[in-house]
């Protein structure tokens, strides 16, 4: 150790101006003292990186145990380390698709705001036309949906209540002036009796049956309710026939028709909230969060160009509020 220690000093003194001024020590002694000091330091360094190795590493590391418990903790700390970044990475592209739906104005700040993304089907019913000059002169078709009036659970009748309802939706349609073309009802007992009340309203409409038209459940309602609920099959069987009798009534207009229309459909509550939705193009699993009156009265239009709109949902405004069932 001395021996290379005084080769160091030689070695240093050649390049060093020995009798040199102004340093902090100068000539001989100056550069001894310095060298001595770099390696006392070099020496401490190196001593202190040798001790803190020894404690990170465990002393039977060469023990096939040992080492396989380190390299699990290694690969630990590694996964750890990828989940943290991968968490990173989507809270960014989160911070960057919010960014980019709202850097040019657009008001959709929170996931509980309303969807705008949806655009309307004009080919809904598959009877677009080939150009829009083709629906010029063409007339509207006007579906009135008359729910049947309150009914007795047990024999399916209506109730001396449900008639006064449907007296008074019947004396209400009358009222409106409208050129009513035919009456169509579902053939359960509480829907074939509204009609005939209607029709007495109305006789020189004619009347027709359609088992189509018949209650059930259209679709897995969501949410659902916790009172009232029907078993899978029942969506199974009565879904597509529910769906069906929408086809067949709800279409535009032939060319051939030039003025509008109005037909009435007698029939039910479920029903007749799928057929609005489907209609108006909404969700049709939200049927269960509307509600619409015994012998009410609700219209929708179906246009030539392909839009739908509706000026009555569930009317009973024409009924006292002791008559207002549900």
């Amino acid at each position: 150790m001395t021996n290379g220690l005084n080769s160091v000093e030689f070695r240093l003194n050649r390049m060093v101006d020995v009798g040199g001024e102004g340093g902090w020590l100068s000539g001989r002694a100056g550069t001894v003292l310095n060298v001595r000091c770099f390696v006392l330091v070099l020496v401490v360094f190196v001593t202190a990186m040798i001790i803190m190795s020894l404690q990170v590493t465990p002393s039977c590391v060469n023990t096939p145990e040992s080492l396989s418990d380190w390299q699990s903790s290694l690969q630990r700390l590694h996964t750890e380390q990828l989940t943290q970044t991968g968490t990173l990475i989507n809270i960014l592209e989160h911070i960057k698709t919010r960014h980019n739906s709202t850097k040019d104005g657009d008001t959709k700040s929170t996931s509980t705001d309303a969807d705008t993304s949806q655009k309307w089907n004009y080919n809904w019913d598959m009877k677009q036309w080939a150009n829009k000059e083709e629906a010029v002169g063409v007339g509207t078709r006007t579906i009135i949906l008359v729910r049947h009036g309150k009914y007795d659970y047990d024999t399916g009748k209506l109730t001396d209540q449900g008639r006064q309802q449907v007296n008074l939706t019947g004396y209400r349609l009358k009222e409106l002036g409208m050129q009513f073309r035919v009456i169509t009802h579902s053939p359960m007992i509480r829907a074939q009796e509204t009609a005939e009340i209607i029709h007495a309203h109305l006789p020189h409409l004619p009347t027709y049956q359609d088992a189509i038209l018949e209650e059930g459940g259209p679709i897995q309602p969501e949410p659902t309710v916790s009172y009232w609920s029907l078993p899978q099959r029942d969506y199974f069987v009565n879904g597509p026939r529910m769906e069906s009798a929408f086809r067949k009534y709800f279409f535009r207009a032939d060319k051939s028709q030039t003025e509008q229309t109005f037909e009435i459909i007698v029939g039910h509550g479920n029903l007749f909230r799928y057929f609005i939705l489907r209609a108006m193009q909404f969700p049709a699993s939200g049927w269960m969060r509307t509600f619409i009156a015994h012998a009410s009265i609700s219209m929708l239009h179906l246009n030539p160009d392909g839009t739908v709109s509706m000026t009555r949902f569930g009317d009973s405004g024409h009924f006292p509020p002791n008559l207002v069932t549900y």
